[in-house]
Formats: C-alpha cells, sequence, structure tokens
C-alpha cells in the first residue's frame, strides 16, 4: 500500500471522527458498513507496515552474519606500524596532539640516541623489494633500499624487472611517472625507452636510432619472484648468487590461500632482526607476558588467567650446500589458570640475512614469512605474510596468529627503536645460541672488516664457556 493512500485513509478517519465524513450516507448501515472498510484498510496498513520491519531485520540480521562470516573467514589481515610510534612514548604523552612537536620532539630523541658501533654496510643475499600483488602488468613503481633507489615494473608478459632508478640520459625518475610498453620502461622526462632483459636502451622518440649511445643502459638487479614476494640479489661486491631462496609449491600453484601481512618499518640494523630469533633468553621476559597486556609487557596482573610459556632452540643447517640456512624449533604453551590449553610448535627456516620461513601444522599445513629488509644502516622494514591450506577453521586461526604476533613484535619494535648496539655485547654462557647466530651470520658480509666483532676470540670463549 502505497504512503498517499496511508494519508487519505488517515485524513478519512479524522474526518469521520469531526463529523465531517459520509453527508451522503444516511442510512446507519451504510456507515457502519464504510466504517469496517476503513478499519479494514487501516488493519492492512499497520500489517504492510509490521512486515516491512520484520524484513528489514531480516534483512540486517542477514547482513551482520555475512560481515561476520568475511571478517573471520574471508578478510586478509593487514596491519601498518612505523617506527615512530613505538618507543616514543614520551612524545606522545607530552606534545598533546600536536603532530609537528611531536615530530620535532621525536627527532630530538633519534639525534640523542647511541646508535652504537654496528657496520653501516649491508649483508648480502636476496631481499624482498617488493610484494608481488601490488605491482600489476604494465606497472612501474619506486623502490628504496639499501640506500638506493631502484625502479620495480611489470611487463606485458608478467615478468618483474629491477633496475637502478635514475634515467643515465638526465637523471629523471623511472618509478616516477615512468610507463611500462611491452617489457621496456620508459622515461617520463624525455621518452627514453630501455628493455627489462638487458636494459640497453632501444628508442629515442627525437632521435635517429643510429644516435642511441652503445653505453646508454640501465643497470640491472638480478630478480626472482616466488611466494608473493619480488627478490632482489644485493651484493655490495656485484657477485652473482650462490644459492636461490626455496620455493614453496603449494603458494605457487595457489593451493594454499593468502591470509594477510603486516609490515613494520623499525630503527634498527637489520642483522639485530636476525640475531632476535636466536636470542632465547628475551621470549621469557618480552614476550611470555599475555598478549592481552598488548604493549604494556611488565604488567604480570593477568598472567594467573592467561599465561604462555616459550621453548625454543637454534642451529645451522648441516645439509650440504646448505650453510646459508638455519632453524629455530619452537613451541608456545598456551595456558588458563596456569593449565596448557594449547601448544603451538613451529619450525622457522631463515634463508640468509633476509629470509625466514615458519612453517606450522596446527588447524592445517600454514606458512608465515619474516621478510626483513635494510632501508638506511639502521633502519629497516619487516613484511609478514601468511598462508594456509583451505579448511574451515584455518582462517579465523589465522587472523588470530597474524594479530597476536604484530602485537608481540610490536615489543620488540619499542625496544629496537631506543637500544643501542654494542660491538663486543657482555654476553655470558647462557648467550651460547646469539654467538652461534653471530658467526653463522658473518658469512653475509664481504669482507672481514665489516663485521663487528671478532669471530676467532668468540670462538675462544665458547670453548672456554662450554
Amino acid at each position: 500500500m502505497s504512503l498517499t493512500k496511508l494519508a487519505n485513509l488517515t485524513l478519512q478517519f479524522v474526518r469521520m471522527e469531526e463529523g465531517l465524513c459520509f453527508p451522503d450516507l444516511q442510512n446507519p448501515a451504510d456507515q457502519l458498513q464504510t466504517s469496517l472498510r476503513l478499519g479494514y484498510d487501516l488493519f492492512l496498513v499497520f500489517y504492510e507496515i509490521v512486515t516491512f520491519l520484520i524484513y528489514w531485520k531480516s534483512f540486517i540480521f542477514l547482513g551482520i552474519v555475512g560481515y561476520l562470516w568475511y571478517y573471520f573467514f574471508c578478510r586478509p589481515f593487514d596491519r601498518y606500524r612505523d617506527m615512530t610510534e613505538l618507543g616514543y612514548d614520551e612524545a606522545n604523552t607530552r606534545q598533546d596532539g600536536n603532530n609537528l612537536a611531536r615530530m620535532n620532539f621525536i627527532n630530538d630523541m633519534k639525534k640523542a640516541r647511541k646508535v652504537g658501533v654496528a657496520t653501516a654496510l649491508y649483508p648480502n643475499g636476496w631481499f624482498v623489494i617488493m610484494e608481488s600483488r601490488f605491482l600489476k602488468k604494465n606497472e612501474a613503481k619506486e623502490a628504496n633500499y639499501f640506500g638506493k633507489t631502484f625502479v620495480v615494473w611489470r611487463g606485458a608478459s608478467g615478468q618483474a624487472y629491477i633496475a637502478d632508478g635514475y634515467c643515465p640520459h638526465i637523471g629523471a625518475h623511472l618509478g616516477v611517472m615512468g610507463l611500462v610498453k611491452d617489457e621496456c620502461i620508459e622515461c617520463p622526462f624525455h621518452g627514453w625507452t630501455f628493455e627489462g632483459k638487458g636494459g640497453k636502451c632501444v628508442k629515442i622518440p627525437y632521435a635517429d636510432p643510429s644516435s642511441i649511445p652503445d653505453n646508454a643502459k640501465l643497470k640491472l638487479h638480478r630478480s626472482i619472484e616466488m611466494n608473493g614476494f619480488i627478490f632482489i640479489w644485493q651484493h655490495d661486491q656485484g657477485h652473482e648468487p650462490t644459492w636461490t631462496p626455496r620455493r614453496i609449491k603449494e603458494i605457487e600453484d595457489g593451493a594454499w590461500t593468502y591470509r594477510g601481512r603486516s609490515e613494520f618499518r623499525v630503527s634498527v640494523h637489520a642483522q639485530e632482526v636476525a640475531e632476535n630469533i636466536a636470542d632465547t633468553g628475551h621470549f621469557a621476559k618480552l614476550h611470555e607476558t599475555s598478549y592481552f597486556a598488548k604493549l604494556n609487557f611488565n604488567n604480570r596482573m593477568m598472567d594467573f588467567i592467561f599465561d604462555q610459556e616459550w621453548k625454543t632452540g637454534w642451529y645451522v643447517s648441516k645439509e650440504e650446500n646448505k650453510g646459508h640456512e638455519s632453524f629455530m624449533e619452537a613451541s608456545i604453551i598456551h595456558k588458563i589458570f596456569k593449565q596448557t590449553v594449547l601448544d603451538t610448535s613451529f619450525l622457522g627456516r631463515s634463508e640468509g640475512p633476509g629470509i625466514t620461513a615458519f612453517l606450522s601444522e596446527l588447524f592445517g599445513p600454514s606458512a608465515f614469512f619474516l621478510m626483513v629488509t635494510p632501508i638506511g644502516p639502521f633502519e629497516t622494514r619487516m613484511i609478514k605474510h601468511m598462508y594456509s591450506k583451505p579448511t574451515l577453521l584455518a582462517h579465523p586461526f589465522a587472523l588470530a596468529v597474524l594479530y597476536v604476533e604484530s602485537m608481540q613484535i610490536d615489543r620488540d619494535c619499542e625496544i629496537w627503536n631506543r637500544k643501542t648496539r654494542w660491538g663486543s655485547p657482555m654476553l655470558i654462557k647462557e648467550d651460547k645460541l646469539v654467538r652461534m647466530q653471530r658467526r653463522w651470520y658473518a658469512q653475509f658480509y664481504s669482507k672481514p672488516s665489516e663485521i663487528t666483532w671478532d669471530v676467532e676470540e668468540e670462538k675462544k670463549i665458547d670453548d672456554e664457556i662450554m
């Protein structure tokens, strides 16, 4: 029934109450019949209103159910934390929401920080330069790592290419407004076009092909794409790769589902992130407090209700030609009222200084990636991805893992953003794995002068304390 008819019925009812309705009906029986018809019409209006409300309640209910299903079973996790968000609580509390004053205060705190004696050079190996999902076909983007700037583009074939970011002509940035044509990248300034296979300049719009200089070419970088990432081979002396990362077949062929990501930009040397995996002593202090406490890991009030115990180990691969790999075995025992309710065990496999994959079988096979890439000497980007086999509980479990892990990493970032790095830290017998990890990591520097600790001296110390 339309709103117009409802309005007319209401008007008739009011007129009837005032004695203005049915002037031509003198027979009381006719008036009664008309009144009954009007009452019936009003009943129909009321019925339609109720039906309408029930319909919309059902629609809203179904909408809420659909959203919750998407949120817990379909929605990928996505979280970003900047280095200025963690470790600078004093700046947040003293500046009363003034962003400019807050940034100035943080800059003062960063200048006052003693960063330590760690090398300003970068380790050699494979590093993530971009996530595959963020680079479409025929698209070019800039990337800034290792104190350099790069251009990354994907050709019409789907192949990704990496080159130095600046055009050799006059220096325009190819990652800013650069155009991708087939497999080539075109400079936005003068249209010089460089091929993706060898970097050679193949076209200058305003010049004859014979005028193209032989040395007009981009410096391309060795790259490989797998497991949802685009990797660059970084070596400060230009040596070719001596190993390649492992592909996970289930991710490559789409058998496992992407569950989400998190990203952290932190003010710390990249080696400290890798060293954190072998530093078993920090887990009990920093990570045993329930994640419900979030950053307040010194708050032990909830430990009686929610608690977690870490058991970890670290060792170097014993496989032939796999010396670039190391492993972490870990078990996290979750407790409620001191009673074990869940034991999550996993194996972490590090490949070189920038790649770690944590493999688990809980709620189905899964892989959680930790990718570490240096931006500058004391600035590092960490990107995490998770993939798992499609099962009913796989996605809610993955969301929980990604959320809890990002809460725990917040605590590390609080420390990293403000700590210094000693060249010869005061390690004790129980810190043996840290020494072992440092010796393993030393292979990724080109020269002994790039290592800020005496490896041979540490071997002697290990022999004494074992």
